[in-house]
């Protein structure tokens, strides 16, 4: 799960940080890596049905299937507020923009650092 996240970061890092638009091959690159994400995300709903005792499944699925659409539309709803907030639409708006989700990967990240031990037991 953490490859997952951190390849995401750094392909988004590289798109980020360069001055003007991404070259085809790297966002060909970022299709990919941002693609490995929809199965990845299976290993959550794995972990939900494995780690949980019987009688809390629905709720475990429950919020491994809620849990990333509500990140995802949070990121998006914040994303369309600093955008709104920039006087143009440039390269810099839209880096400060996408940077917003960081913030859901630095707490998935923890997350998973913080329940590791307690899932593998």
């Amino acid at each position: 799960m953490l490859w997952i996240i951190a390849s995401n970061a750094l392909v988004w890092t590289v798109v980020l940080a360069l001055p003007g638009p991404a070259p085809v091959w790297l966002l060909v690159v970022l299709i990919v890596v941002i693609s490995v994400g929809g199965p990845g995300s299976m290993v959550g709903f794995d972990f939900a049905r494995t780690f949980n005792p019987s009688h809390t499944l629905g709720t475990a699925q429950g919020m491994v299937s809620m849990g990333g659409f509500v990140a995802a539309l949070l990121v998006m709803q914040a994303r369309g507020l600093i955008l709104s907030g920039t006087e143009r639409y440039s390269f810099a708006s839209f880096r400060l923009a996408w940077s917003v989700q960081y913030v859901v990967w630095i707490g998935a990240t923890s997350g998973i650092l913080l329940t590791r031990s307690k899932t593998r037991r």
